[in-house]
């Protein structure tokens, strides 16, 4: 530690003090042991590195457009009471243990006591204030800092403005909005028993489940339950935030800040953030009840695909980030289950307001101060609570105000001097205690794998299956036809199943074909297979294995990232851009950063999905509407070559295979098309195959077309349409709760287990 802070001072003193060229050397050894000497005595916060710089007028008027958008953005907020244009010296932050903080003329300082470095741009600061009860806590991602400082009853915040500019901001909490609509009071009395079990719809969480991600901190695992939690955000968020990088680092501020106050509180539980995704979603007009409701919805054709994402990266919660001012946030229930496990949080509220712990707060059971809501279920301590001139994560505010810190209420714990909570009405850390270990659990697999062998279910006995994998870490499984097998695991490793089934717990068929962590999602086609890495690369499997820890067979195909999913049939690949953009590979791999091998196909950004088979490459709108690629690729800015096939609403999913279209209605109806496409507004191209409210999936092979009820249950089309009401042409072939996802190629059929 010396070392570290006497050439520092050796350069300040020399200059202003001493003269060594003109000092003998025995005045020179006298003069350096006097300089040294200084130093042991100088307080170490002498030689603390400046966090802040603020900038000069001149630098503020030359701000660029956007950096003045966010600045004038900033200002006009209703919290803010204090701006001032800053950089951030982002060396000291990675290097120094003690930083100086100028916050507006007060001057503080905060010794770090942790550093979590996720890569070189990318990591979390948390430090403890030296002059007052408070901590600093900063999320960087590349050039963009997001952070707050508490400071006894001050809250600073810092937001990235671009471009290295930042703002530092002193918060009035006064004007916060309202934490929850009034609506909310219908969820407070709805709030699940303490002792009132899972439904078993709940209790196998109604979807594929991952056991946990590559990317989980091992300090977490020591801990105590980490609840694994996906975010999402809106353009709209995006937009006013001034960027993606500053949207990433505020949301990895928010879980940040909630393990924070999980560690203040002495609770053991942490949140582990496995993914943050951009949806296109317009939370204008729309109430939090709405939002909250079309988060949950799994089939009402919005944001359908995060719970695909949630099942990929498996995730215990759900939260989107919204730009909807109105108020702070809403939770879908308090004590939620696995399907209500969501929560819609106002980005000016998540971080330093702790918005994003709060809600997340309500899915685990907490409720709010006992002065504001009365309810003592599912627990009769489960209460916020307000101090003498604070209060804690869960509570209201106070008349006329008072801060929320970062605290869950506690008796065990005390904040100057005064105990934060009763063990009777107020022990929200006791609640999360209690419902963390099952919470941590609503994405729990068992990750089996089996084939279809060709018996049908007879009454309850349903034996048609050969187990093939029990890996807890597969994420998904690709079928290619001809019993071509691939599967996907949550750390990024793809295998192809070789042959052998399983023998009691033993599963030796399968060869590992690649170790990426960035791997997302994978697509077969025959003996071909695609990798989708989350910045948006496309790879061949080039057919040489893994040898070792070196997998070298892999060509890249694509380097777009925009890319949110890929497709491939009938010897073709496709790609969808999250704009809308819909692109097929015409054969020429990439070339260093170069990957000229795409033709555009369309350009519209309401297509959510799409499908290929022999017959084809069709898309699904996010208004229902269903096309048919007929060929011809753009030309400029003009897209010809579809054909609309239908234009329902209620459509959630397409599937195909061969010749043949399905489609698959948010109130579980099942649609065949019959080949005769929409004429103006009139589509009646389409025969019913059925009309069971429990289907949740489809998938179509040359072998038929087959359905997933949301109790497990697997059925395949025996080619009889429904005639009135009336849908028999369906023959069950498992009945397994556990089931989570089918999928189907050539006549295989196979299906993943989650829990």
């Amino acid at each position: 530690m010396t070392g570290a802070i006497v050439l520092p001072a050796v350069r300040y003193y020399s200059r202003r003090i001493f003269m060594f060229s003109q000092l003998n050397p025995r005045q020179w050894l006298g003069r350096c042991l006097q300089l040294l000497m200084l130093t042991l005595v100088l307080p170490i916060s002498a030689f603390a590195a400046q966090l802040f710089i603020p900038l000069p007028q001149s630098v503020n008027a030359e701000m660029h457009p956007e950096q003045q958008r966010l600045a004038e953005q900033i200002k006009a907020r209703k919290t803010t009471k204090q701006f001032t244009a800053i950089r951030i010296n982002l060396d000291a932050l990675k290097q120094d243990q003690r930083l100086d903080l100028d916050l507006r003329g007060q001057p503080s300082s905060a010794t770090r006591t942790s550093l979590t470095q996720r890569g070189e741009n990318d990591f979390s600061w948390r430090g403890q204030l030296a002059d007052q009860p408070g901590d600093a806590m900063l999320s960087v991602h590349g050039d963009a800092v997001e952070g707050t400082i508490r400071r006894g009853s001050q809250l600073f915040r810092i937001e990235s403005m671009g471009a290295g500019v930042h703002a530092l901001v002193e918060v009035d909490e006064s004007q916060f909005p309202p934490d929850e609509p009034p609506s909310f009071k219908q969820k407070e009395l709805q709030a699940r028993p303490a002792n009132q079990p899972l439904s078993r719809a709940d209790a196998t969480g109604g979807d594929l489940a991952v056991a946990d991600s590559a990317t989980l901190d091992s300090t977490l695992a020591s801990i105590g339950p980490v609840t694994k939690v996906l975010v999402a955000y809106t353009g709209s968020v995006e937009t006013a935030k001034g960027g993606a990088a500053n949207t990433l680092a505020m949301i990895q501020l928010a879980v940040d800040e909630t393990n924070a106050s999980y560690q203040n509180s002495k609770v053991k539980t942490r949140l582990q953030l496995v993914h943050r995704v951009k949806v296109a979603y317009t939370e204008a007009g729309k109430s939090y009840d709405t939002i909250v409701s079309q988060l949950a919805g799994t089939a009402d054709g919005n944001m359908d695909n995060l719970h695909t994402l949630r099942n990929i990266y498996g995730a215990d919660v759900v939260v989107l980030i919204v730009n909807q001012t109105d108020y702070c946030g809403m939770a879908d229930a308090i004590w939620a289950t696995p399907t209500s496990a969501f929560a819609a949080v106002h980005y000016s509220c998540a971080t330093g307001y702790y918005s994003f712990g709060h809600e997340i707060g309500h899915l685990q059971g907490a409720r709010h101060n006992i002065a504001a809501d009365s309810s003592t279920t599912p627990f009769s301590y489960g209460h916020g609570f307000q101090g003498p001139s604070w209060r804690t994560v869960m509570a209201y505010d106070c008349s006329p105000s008072c801060p929320r810190l970062p605290y869950w209420s506690n008796p065990d714990v005390k904040y100057g001097g005064v105990a934060m909570g009763n063990a009777d009405q107020a022990n929200n850390a006791r609640v999360l205690g209690t419902t963390g270990p099952q919470v941590s659990t609503f994405r729990n697999p068992s990750g089996a794998i089996w084939r279809y062998t060709g018996t049908p279910c007879s009454g309850d006995s349903c034996p048609g299956w050969q187990k093939l994998d029990n890996n807890t870490r597969t994420v998904s499984v690709a079928a290619g036809g001809g019993g071509v097998l691939y599967q996907l695991h949550n750390d990024g490793r793809i295998w192809r199943y070789t042959g052998t089934p399983c023998s009691g717990i033993s599963c030796p068929g399968w060869q590992l074909l690649d170790i990426n962590t960035k791997t997302i999602a994978i697509a077969a086609e025959g003996s071909n297979l695609y990798q989708l890495h989350t910045d948006g690369r496309i790879w061949r499997y080039t057919g040489v294995p893994c040898s070792g820890g070196s997998c070298p067979g892999w060509q890249m195909l694509d380097n777009n990232s925009r890319t949110s999913s890929i497709t491939a049939a009938g010897g073709r690949l496709y790609q969808l851009h999250n704009n809308g953009l819909i692109w097929r590979y015409t054969g020429t791999p990439c070339s260093g950063g170069s990957c000229p091998g795409w033709q555009l196909l369309d350009n519209n950004a309401k297509t959510k999905s799409i499908v290929a088979s022999s017959g084809g490459l069709f898309q699904l709108h996010n208004d229902g509407w269903i096309w048919h690629h007929t060929g011809a690729p753009c030309s400029g800015g003009t897209c010809p070559g579809w054909q609309r096939l239908d234009n329902n609403p209620k459509t959630t999913a397409i599937t195909a295979a061969g010749w043949s279209l399905f489609q698959l209605h948010n109130d579980g109806w099942i649609w065949r098309y019959t080949g005769t496409p929409c004429t103006g507004n009139s589509c009646p191209g389409w025969q019913r195959l059925d009309n069971n409210p429990k289907t949740t999936a489809i998938v179509s092979a040359i072998g038929g077309l087959y359905q997933l009820h949301n109790d497990g249950w697997i059925w395949r089309y025996t080619n009889v349409p429904c005639s009135g009401n009336y849908c028999p042409g369906w023959q069950r072939l498992d009945n397994n709760p556990q089931t989570r996802a089918i999928d189907a190629a050539g006549s295989d059929l196979f299906q993943v287990h989650g829990k």
